[in-house]
């Protein structure tokens, strides 16, 4: 009976010196964003010669400048510039990561291949929900820059300057080698969703 009484007595102090806590969980929409790259070689013809498709390593810098875009960040190291240019190269040996600032290894080049211009730029939300899609596109020409002929291109990355700044997102992918008379289209999808 000493226990009995000592347990409720126990019990009731405890409760009188620590209330109880609740912590209110109310439905917040979270964002995101993801993407993927398509690469497209075709040749003189417009024949497809190969096709690439992979996930997009969106960077820290990337991130950066979403932020910078909507709301100016004292402390960013990201211009707010807006997407520009596409770059490639040959150092897709190196797997995509968050805080790689520029290609692994980048072909110097001319205006055919190296920072290529983005030439197309599309909102496919025809719908007003919450979810946005948007597409970018650049053509590597070979025909109009050596450097590129023959490369074994298996990376690209998306800019917001023709050198240097900041780059968005880079992707890797099986190697494409083009011919002097080839094309490569790379076309980038970012999907924005609240779920």
């Amino acid at each position: 009976m000493f226990v009995a009484v000592a347990a409720v007595a126990f019990g009731s102090s405890f409760a009188a010196f620590n209330p109880t806590s609740t912590i209110q969980s109310d439905n917040v929409d979270g964002a995101f964003v993801k993407g993927h790259v398509d690469v497209v070689q075709r040749n003189e013809l417009g024949e497809i010669v190969a096709y690439r498709q992979s996930d997009n390593s969106i960077t820290n810098d990337g991130m950066q400048l979403l932020a910078e875009r909507l709301i100016t960040v004292t402390n960013s190291t990201a211009t707010d510039a807006a997407l520009t240019h596409v770059d490639v190269g040959t150092g897709g040996e190196t797997a995509a990561d968050s805080t790689q600032t520029a290609l692994t290894t980048p072909i110097v080049a001319g205006d055919g291949c190296g920072r290529a211009v983005l030439t197309a730029i599309n909102d496919e939300d025809t719908d007003a929900s919450a979810n946005l899609t948007i597409t970018v596109s650049a053509q590597i020409d070979a025909g109009a820059d050596a450097d590129c002929a023959q490369s074994s291109i298996d990376e690209a990355g998306i800019f917001n300057a023709s050198t240097g700044g900041d780059m968005f997102a880079r992707n890797t992918f099986t190697a494409v080698t083009l011919a002097g008379t080839d094309t490569l289209d790379i076309t980038w999808t970012f999907d924005f969703s609240d779920t």
